[in-house]
């Protein structure tokens, strides 16, 4: 058998642009995202034009956080390319900024220095 038949492929792909992101705060913590904060007009809009790019490509499950931005995302890419609900995985959250949430996202670049 052809070894190279077996191998998997992955798209990664960000959720449109968030009302987080449109006024420019972090929004990490599950209490926030996962309720509120969902894409904007022109974030449906980015989510839109990038899933045209991907019809007719061999794609088969959607995986992404429980964060509203990230599901609304899904399900635009789900009904598009007619594929099964999204599979929820928390291990996809960004990752939690504490204290600085709700914060300018100033604040990112601060926490990414090592």
């Amino acid at each position: 058998m052809d070894k190279s038949a077996l191998r998997n492929s992955y798209l990664l792909m960000r959720h449109g642009e968030s009302e987080a992101n449109e006024k420019g705060i972090i929004v990490s913590d599950p209490k926030n995202g996962c309720d509120r904060f969902g894409l904007t007009s022109h974030g449906r809009s980015q989510v839109l034009a990038f899933v045209q790019k991907l019809c007719g490509k061999p794609i088969t499950k959607i995986v992404c956080s429980d964060f509203l931005r990230t599901l609304q995302t899904a399900k635009i890419v789900t009904e598009i390319l007619n594929l099964p609900q999204a599979e929820l995985e928390k291990g996809l959250r960004e990752r939690f900024f504490g204290s600085k949430e709700g914060m300018s996202a100033k604040h990112y670049q601060k926490n990414l220095s090592v």
